[in-house]
């Protein structure tokens, strides 16, 4: 058997006859169909475009309840859109909770009103892995003190190093550690055999700890024809310097020449330097 011959229809579901809908619904909830590579990714779009909540969680249901494999971008996105249509979340909680398949656990950090088993379960197994799942960053998902704490050292610091492997972070993932002390003792308290690691984990508290905070940044240059002047843009904390500097017109202000007389090369010499003030 084989699930190409619905690909192309899935992601046109909702204008296809009732009976084909239907045939689509049977496959995917055939479990044998389950072990396809496109399985996960078809399942994604189908749960988003079915007609009813009950629907979307039964499918979700079967996927969980017979999968052998759950570490795809596509299996956290089917959980994911079911989670987000679905009005009642603690349903999709609990079919997550009852998976006999630890992925799956992690999927919970990318949800809101976490209890604390809820989270230190997903805590549990986001330590297994090297990389999160997508869906705990776009759900802005920041550790609480109180679970962190209930972890055992050496797990505490291999989920620390799997939510930083992102570079792209775009939230203080620290939110709830509001003293950096506090979370300095906690980190190099102990696991003392690992304290290069560590270190690394305590660098990237301090770059991120300020994320999305209101910042200034200043431009500073140095012009043979216009002297000295600075530019100041108000902007927000991204890592050590703002946002700005990702964006196009800071790029513009780092990469270019003398923006008030145009001046370049020989003509003009300029120093160019980024602060947060």
């Amino acid at each position: 058997m084989s699930l190409w011959k619905y690909y192309h229809d899935i992601g046109k579901f909702n204008e296809l006859i009732p009976d084909r809908q239907q045939e689509i619904i049977d496959a995917i909830l055939t479990v044998e169909y389950i072990t396809a590579w496109n399985y996960p990714s078809m399942l994604a779009t189908l749960i988003e475009k079915v007609s009813t909540d009950e629907l979307a969680i039964k499918l979700l249901d079967n996927y969980l309840s017979n999968a052998t494999y759950l570490d795809t971008d596509s299996s956290y996105k089917a959980i994911q859109n079911a989670y987000i249509r679905c009005k009642d979340k603690d349903i999709i909680k609990k079919i997550i909770k009852n998976c006999k398949l630890s992925p799956a656990h992690r999927a919970l950090l990318g949800m809101k009103d976490l209890t604390f088993a809820e989270e230190d379960m997903g805590l549990r197994s986001l330590s297994t892995v090297k990389y999160a799942p997508n869906m705990i960053y776009e759900n802005k998902y920041a550790p609480s003190k109180e679970a962190i704490k209930n972890l055992p050292p050496v797990m505490r610091l291999n989920m620390f190093e799997t939510l930083l492997e992102n570079n792209n972070i775009a939230y203080n993932v620290f939110a709830n550690f509001t003293d950096p002390e506090d979370f300095k003792a906690m980190l190099f308290g102990a696991v003392l055999r690992h304290r290069g690691r560590v270190e690394i984990i305590w660098e990237k508290f301090n770059e991120i700890k300020n994320y999305g905070e209101e910042a200034t940044i200043v431009i500073s240059y140095t012009c043979a024809n216009c002297g000295k002047f600075d530019i100041s843009i108000k902007s927000v904390r991204a890592r050590t310097e703002t946002g700005l500097n990702k964006t196009q017109l800071g790029r513009h202000l780092r990469n270019k020449d003398c923006p008030l007389c145009g001046a370049w090369g020989d003509n003009v010499s300029k120093s160019f330097r980024c602060s947060e003030e």
